[in-house]
Formats: C-alpha cells, structure tokens, sequence
C-alpha cells in the first residue's frame, strides 16, 4: 500500500515540475526578447535599475579571436553530422 502511495506522490509531483519547467522554457526567452525590444522605452523609475556601459559599436579584435577560438572545436561536428 504504502508503495503505491509514493508512486502516485511521484506521478502527481512530476507532472507539476513538468508543467512549470515546460511554461518557463517558452517564458524565459519571450520576456527576454520583450525587455530587448522595449530597452529604449523603459518607464523612468526602471532608467536607475540598468548601468550604461560605454562599449564600442564593434568588438575589439582580441574578443573576436577568442569567439572565433571557442567556436572553432564544435564547427566540424555541424559540417559532418
């Protein structure tokens, strides 16, 4: 008896985290995107949450050689499935 009453605890359990972690894989990125493509117009008490940086329009050259370099192990497993 007490056997079937952890399974159905299980069932029940694992069927709510499914739940939660199916609704935050399809949340996560669309409020991602929504706050990116609202940046430029936050409300004015959100302005004093978010630190400017001052980067340059471009990356510099070190930062490319180093994606390029992070990138490069994984591009022959994309060529050749």
């Amino acid at each position: 008896m007490k056997k079937e009453n952890n399974t159905t605890h299980i069932q029940r359990l694992s069927k709510k985290l499914r739940i939660i972690f199916t609704l935050l894989m399809y949340l996560v990125p669309i409020l991602t995107i929504l706050f990116w493509v609202n940046y430029n117009n936050l409300p004015s008490f959100m302005e004093g949450f978010i630190d400017y940086v001052d980067m340059p329009a471009s990356l510099p050259l070190n930062s490319r050689a180093l994606a390029l370099l992070g990138s490069a192990p994984w591009s022959p497993l994309r060529l050749w499935p």
